[in-house]
């Protein structure tokens, strides 16, 4: 019989409420690109959005995102946490 996973703790920034700096950031960040955004098949300075459309738009990027979630996807950013955090803790002792 082989063992199931145990599912993992809910972090402690979701049982807790409260706001997580870098999930703010990376949204303000997000909204700020959206704004600013310019390609062949998008581009702002011709779309006029306002602000509900905006907040919209990221709202529905992060509902598409937690829908599609894509284990290579996230294997690949975890790995590249991770060897950051390596290369960040390399720099702090010294070693690089």
């Amino acid at each position: 019989m082989t063992s199931q996973p145990q599912p993992t703790a809910t972090p402690h920034a979701l049982q807790a409420g409260t706001p997580s700096p870098l999930i703010d950031q990376a949204i303000l960040d997000l909204l700020t690109r959206i704004s600013r955004f310019s390609d062949d098949h998008f581009d702002t300075e011709f779309v006029t959005l306002d602000e509900f459309e905006l907040e919209r738009l990221v709202v529905l990027l992060l509902e598409h995102w937690t829908d599609n979630l894509d284990g290579r996807l996230l294997a690949g950013c975890l790995l590249v946490l991770r060897e950051g955090a390596n290369d960040h803790a390399g720099e702090t002792s010294g070693r690089h």
